[in-house]
């Protein structure tokens, strides 16, 4: 299940809403759902913080999750966030998280994003050729492989890092919260037996949360 609750979204109504899917997916009695605990968890933020640990993406897909972070700190969540040694935009030092900083040997390019971020404001604009558009799509070519190589380069030190893992698993966290761009988040919940919840608006084939349901 994917899901999401709006702003100002009050108790009585998320308590209907668990009922209403508990009767639609045949869970009645059944609390201990993951799907249920997590929105217990959600409901329960105003009278007692959780403790969330975030797996979240770089770039742009950050500013998404930043803006949730905040919202989460200010109804008294305790988070944890995990970046990489070469983050550009997570922070290691925030006043409403802590961070674990996982070492990677590279990280992404900088000017190649620029370049490629160049090219799609000018194919918007109506100021590019048919030239550019293709030379465009070979970028976007070359740049996924590598991304799914430095994910894959930071899953592994995460996974290989026994001391970071046992402290994971010490530190009682109430859930994951990820970004599914990426499947790091995904496996590092997994392995932590911890419900997921996805922090997803829009991908490249339409609505985020209808695609991944």
């Amino acid at each position: 299940f994917v899901f999401s609750l709006p702003v100002g979204f009050h108790h009585e109504e998320c308590l209907l809403l668990i009922f209403s899917i508990m009767a639609n997916h045949s869970l009645r009695g059944s609390l201990s759902h993951p799907l249920v605990l997590s929105l217990l968890f959600l409901c329960a933020s105003d009278c007692l913080g959780g403790k969330i640990l975030v797996a979240p993406v770089e770039g742009s897909h950050w500013v998404n999750m930043d803006i949730l972070l905040r919202a989460l700190h200010n109804q008294g969540h305790s988070i944890t966030v995990l970046r990489s040694t070469k983050s550009w935009y997570i922070k290691a030092d925030s006043p409403y998280y802590d961070s674990i900083t996982v070492p990677v040997a590279e990280g992404f390019d900088e000017e190649f994003i620029k370049s490629i971020l160049r090219k799609l404001f000018d194919i918007e604009r109506g100021k590019s050729s048919a030239i550019n558009f293709i030379s465009l799509q070979l970028q976007v070519l070359e740049f996924v492989p590598k991304s799914v190589d430095q994910v894959c380069q930071m899953a592994t030190a995460m996974f290989e890092d026994k001391a970071l893992m046992k402290s994971l698993n010490e530190s009682q966290y109430d859930l994951v919260l990820t970004d599914p761009a990426w499947g790091a988040g995904i496996m590092l919940a997994h392995h932590l037996r911890l419900p997921l919840v996805y922090n997803v608006r829009w991908i490249t084939t339409g609505e985020g949360h209808l695609t991944l349901a």
